[in-house]
């Protein structure tokens, strides 16, 4: 089996793990905290550094594998190609569902559009920037569950489709599902009441809180 490493001078490897079954490394923790960045205004600066924000097809299945992780269901990788520490694995999955250490609160790039899709919604991710052009994928929503506590059952982009059987918070193995809106973006969050992955909001909303995860893609070497 090929092993990925992260070769960029400008960003330290430790602090990047690999996604499971991707070519993606992403940030340990979130970027921007306190800059007061809105939706746009995180992929610029992202862009800026040569990185870019995970969609939720990547960060779900990646909050999922950290809790597995913890369990010691799998292990997760760094930037050097290194096994990541028990120690770090159990804060990231902790870090991942509940306040510890702040809590999360971070952009994910998606956004939600008018089209053919489950609710007439299409599901937008921006890829790149050419010059003032912003290039966008955009494919038509896959069913969903409905709002309330889910489970880590995703569609391919990344959305829950299965609901819990139990609608009560119960931490590292389900979170809650913000109904989908039309003209909102992606965002989740990890505090003292739980994790929840919200849909229903749009892209200009400020807070210091708010950061943002950072991928990049690895190389074999």
């Amino acid at each position: 089996m090929e092993t990925l490493y992260l070769k960029r001078e400008d960003i330290d490897p430790d602090k990047y793990i690999l996604i499971p079954g991707t070519r993606e490394f992403i940030s340990e923790r979130e970027m921007y905290k306190g800059e007061n960045f809105d939706f746009e205004d995180s992929h610029e600066a992202l862009e800026e550094d040569k990185l870019w924000m995970p969609p939720a097809e990547l960060f779900m299945p990646f909050v999922r594998d950290a809790r597995r992780a913890a369990r010691g269901e799998l292990i997760l990788s760094t930037g050097e190609g290194k096994s990541l520490s028990e120690e770090r694995t159990k804060d990231l999955s902790r870090y991942l569902s509940s306040d510890y250490n702040g809590g999360v609160f971070t952009w994910l790039n998606n956004a939600f559009q008018k089209g053919r899709g489950y609710r007439d919604l299409d599901v937008e991710i921006r890829q790149r920037r050419i010059g003032v052009d912003i290039m966008l994928r955009r494919s038509p929503l896959e069913r969903t569950a409905e709002e309330g506590h889910v489970d880590f059952f995703f569609n391919s982009q990344g959305f829950p489709t299965k609901k819990s059987e139990k609608q009560d918070f119960m931490s590292g193995n389900n979170f809650y599902f913000f109904e989908l809106e039309k003209n909102s973006v992606v965002w989740l969050y990890a505090d003292s009441e739980g994790l929840g992955l919200v849909c229903s909001r749009g892209p200009s909303i400020l807070r210091e809180s708010l950061g943002v995860f950072a991928c990049t893609e690895g190389a074999v070497c």
